[in-house]
């Protein structure tokens, strides 16, 4: 079998049509046939030209998970959800992770500090909260962990002090007893993440005086 033909495609002009033997059988990235020297009169078989979609597959997922990343940082386990989304096998999935770990393009411990801190200036929580949201964006216990010790060790920041902005945001309803306001804004706290403790501290200050 040869190629008669490699065609450009209109819409996507990355994106080239290979005839073999006067039919079209492939699609492929136009960087996978410079890679392999494709031109017409070029010789292949059936072996090559299902290599041939499977680097196309990779190149594709490669581009999937780029264009993800430009938005924001992401889990290895958002990218790997994303693509397995979109129909690409395990293998070629976890290949294209494993390609952008190795360029640091992926890291679970620097999206987990940046992941954190976003949220502490966005809406402040306390370190429970964060530590079952990172798990939900699939990040693993322990790299969570020291992504919070980063946070709120190293980088100083303090729970109780959290806690007071989020008191702060609390939405008061109008015509409650203290008794009830003081529940409310107990399990708002509890929702965010807070200890019991520092809950109680938050409460103690912002109790009216008698």
């Amino acid at each position: 079998m040869e190629i008669n033909s490699i065609r450009r495609q209109k819409r996507r002009t990355d994106r080239l049509n290979l005839y073999v033997d006067g039919e079209f059988r492939l699609t492929i990235a136009a960087e996978v046939a410079v890679r392999r020297g494709l031109r017409p009169g070029h010789a292949l078989d059936e072996a090559e030209l299902t290599a041939l979609a499977e680097e196309d597959a990779r190149w594709r997922a490669r581009e999937s998970a780029l264009r993800l990343l430009s938005y924001r940082q992401r889990s290895e386990n958002e990218i790997r959800r994303r693509l397995a989304s979109r129909h690409f096998d395990p293998a070629t999935v976890e290949t294209c992770i494993d390609h952008l770990k190795a360029a640091s393009l992926l890291d679970d411990e620097a999206f987990a500090i940046a992941f954190c801190r976003d949220r502490l200036r966005s809406r402040p929580s306390g370190r429970a909260r964060l530590a079952v949201e990172l798990r939900a964006k699939g990040v693993r216990d322990d790299v969570a962990r020291e992504a919070l010790d980063q946070i709120f060790s190293s980088e100083g920041q303090d729970e109780l002090e959290l806690a007071r902005q989020a008191a702060h945001k609390f939405t008061r309803p109008r015509n409650i007893d203290a008794l009830r306001l003081r529940r409310r804004l107990y399990g708002f706290l509890s929702r965010r993440g807070f200890s019991a403790d520092t809950i109680a501290a938050v409460m103690e200050e912002s109790a009216p005086a008698s």
